[in-house]
């Protein structure tokens, strides 16, 4: 599950490691998505350590055991991180388009690169890979790492939404995508 919406996401910010709050319309979101989880069942809840994942998490489970783990974070935007686009100086905008060409060899300056977001990520997969149902409250970016871990390198992914779920299964070693993006609970009244 993305975590819900903040203004920073809302005025085109990089978060990264930021720890940046939800938005009045993100705890809106984190609540809708509560009910839609409301009754759901699960052998742990996982959720990166920044507070709106956490946030959103806590809304949706609010007396269940919530277990933080560093490696959900956003990757890390390194110095780019809290800036938008138009405030990137020419150099950054440089190393910034040579990232976005390719994320997986280059990073932005004091971040990650693809590559290292996902080992990130993997190792905490192979941690938990014996669970049976687990639900992890994260970011766009890690979102991103296991579809296209899945899908490969290449493919072109829409925007992950603020409160979107996607399902993964995860056997013997081999990730496999259900779905994308649902977001229904922000589609109802």
């Amino acid at each position: 599950v993305r975590h819900g919406e903040t203004l920073y996401n809302r005025e085109g910010r990089m978060q990264g490691h930021l720890d940046i709050p939800l938005s009045d319309l993100g705890l809106e979101q984190a609540e809708k998505l509560a009910l839609r989880l409301k009754g759901s069942k699960f052998d742990y809840i996982y959720s990166s350590d920044l507070a709106r994942a956490y946030t959103t998490a806590k809304t949706s489970f609010p007396n269940s055991e919530i277990i933080l783990d560093k490696r959900l974070r956003e990757r890390s935007y390194g110095i780019f991180e809290g800036k938008r686009r138009e405030e990137y100086s020419p150099d950054e905008l440089k190393v910034y388009n040579a990232y976005k060409k390719d994320p997986f060899k280059n990073r932005l300056t004091g971040g990650e690169n693809s590559y290292e977001l996902f080992e990130r990520i993997n190792a905490w997969l192979q941690e938990i890979a014996s669970s049976k149902k687990v639900i992890a409250f994260t970011h766009g970016g890690v979102v991103r790492s296991l579809i296209r871990e899945v899908e490969g390198k290449d493919c072109k992914i829409t925007g992950i939404e603020n409160t979107s779920i996607s399902r993964f299964r995860y056997n013997d070693g081999v990730l496999e995508l259900i779905s994308i993006n649902d977001k229904k609970h922000l589609l109802e009244s």
